[in-house]
């Protein structure tokens, strides 16, 4: 009987040889001819012509540094598009749906803190362990998952996987243990909460070596990548210059665990695909860096959340109730007799948070600038507060005092007003008192027609 260790091994093997021995029938391109005089120079004292770095300006670096720097760069494999065009896709590299996660590659789980998201991934975990589906995403084997973790004890730890795991062991209980078996050999956890950034991946690398995983899951980023994560210098050097490089040679992908940004009133109803890879805290190289992601963004319906593939979702696998792909599920969060699960959202759960969603973004079009800002084109010495509400109201505009110093804050953060003449014992932020003076700024005149 084989078992899935040795598939795993064979796997890693396969995966290795891939690349050098799939190539598929076809005219094999002749390969170029280096070009001349392209490279760095042997001498490695600084800027200036027939240094290391040629005509350019750069710092000083030890000779040894740009001997391994010549070294790497001169055994890089480059392929012309036409290598390219027929060599096979190595498929061995496929861990979670179709190309959705691959070797080497990061996947970001980004949700608010307190919506359950422990227990999300590690159901995932448990699942992916056994070979099974979790939450839409299929593994293509049983995978081996190494959860590094720095926020929950294992007290904690052990609550959540209880909870995703309290089927497969009651299986084992009447005799069937094979799911058991597997997440007892596949599914690994282990507590770090001291080391940082460089000191972190020096300690990742020892536990890749011990236990050779598929994926790795960091939970969360910013307790191992040792800076903030809006310092795009820093957090690109720890992914891209030494996690990536750590996941490419030990053959493991990698989950990160992040967070939204703090509280924000943000209205998530007419965002497009694309604006959800960017709904974390932290630098744009984050998402980059990233080459797969999904988003958990809580709903009208406290226990119904949506889960958003925000990048390769038509590699992801889900499909709606019609049977098309889709980059947006519904899952709600639930307690039944003291065991806490994900689940499916019903239907009728995922209609009615659907509506509400549509009910708020009429309204949120239901005001826009164009219509409440227009009486500033032709008042340019400007207008109070209490004056604009008072001109909307009497042309059929319903909206409250409340409501319309909130878009007014909103519109003044924009920058498409400002306060042109502060009432004393008045405040510009939402003019609660309607007395500032309000004027249309260059970019609020741009948000209206020529023929406004």
């Amino acid at each position: 009987m084989r078992t899935n260790e040795q598939d795993s091994d064979e796997s890693r093997n396969t995966r290795a040889g891939a690349t050098a021995g799939g190539q598929q029938a076809g005219p094999k391109p002749k390969e170029p001819e280096p070009d001349e005089g392209v490279g760095l120079d042997e001498d490695a004292s600084g800027g200036g012509s027939g240094g290391a770095y040629g005509e350019l300006e750069g710092p000083e670096l030890d000779k040894r540094v740009v001997d391994q720097i010549q070294k790497k760069a001169s055994g890089m494999k480059v392929l012309s598009f036409a290598e390219l065009a027929v060599r096979r896709i190595n498929q061995e590299k496929t861990l979670l749906g179709d190309r959705f996660l691959c070797v080497a590659a990061i996947m970001l789980f980004v949700a608010p803190t307190g919506v359950g998201k422990s227990t999300a991934l590690y159901k995932m975990i448990s699942a992916w362990a056994t070979g099974k589906s979790a939450f839409g995403i299929r593994p293509k084997r049983p995978l081996k998952i190494l959860v590094i973790q720095g926020e929950n004890d294992d007290d904690d730890m052990t609550e959540y996987v209880r909870d995703v795991v309290e089927d497969a062991r009651k299986r084992a209980e009447n005799g069937d243990k094979k799911d058991w078996e597997l997440i007892h050999k596949n599914a690994k956890a282990v507590r770090i909460n001291t080391l940082r950034g460089f000191s972190f991946i020096l300690a990742l690398r020892e536990l890749l070596k011990k236990y050779r995983p598929d994926i790795v899951l960091l939970d969360p980023l910013n307790c191992y990548s040792g800076t903030d994560p809006s310092d795009a210098e820093s957090i690109t050097t720890f992914l891209r210059n030494w996690l990536i490089p750590t996941l490419e040679e030990f053959e493991c992908a990698c989950i990160i665990c992040h967070h939204t940004p703090k509280t924000r009133d943000w209205d998530t109803t007419k965002w497009k695909q694309y604006q959800w890879v960017y709904a974390f805290a932290g630098n744009a190289d984050i998402a980059n860096a990233a080459r797969a992601a999904i988003v958990v963004d809580p709903t009208d319906n406290p226990v119904v959340f949506k889960f958003v593939a925000a990048k390769r979702s038509s590699r992801i696998g889900w499909m709606d109730n019609l049977g098309q792909p889709t980059w947006i599920r519904y899952f709600k969060y639930k307690s039944v007799s003291g065991v806490i699960d994900w689940v499916d959202a019903d239907e009728s759960e995922i209609k009615k948070v659907k509506a509400k969603e549509r009910a708020r973004a009429q309204e949120k079009d239901k005001y826009p600038p164009q219509l409440l800002l227009k009486p500033l084109l032709e008042h340019e010495e400007g207008m109070t507060a209490g004056a604009l509400l008072k001109y909307a109201n009497n042309r059929g505009c319903p909206i409250t005092k409340g409501s319309f110093w909130k878009k007014l804050d909103k519109w003044e953060q924009e920058g498409l007003v400002e306060v042109s003449e502060v009432t004393p014992g008045s405040r510009s932020k939402g003019d609660p008192g309607g007395r500032n003076v309000w004027s249309l700024t260059a970019a609020g005149m741009g948000i209206f027609g020529p023929s406004e």
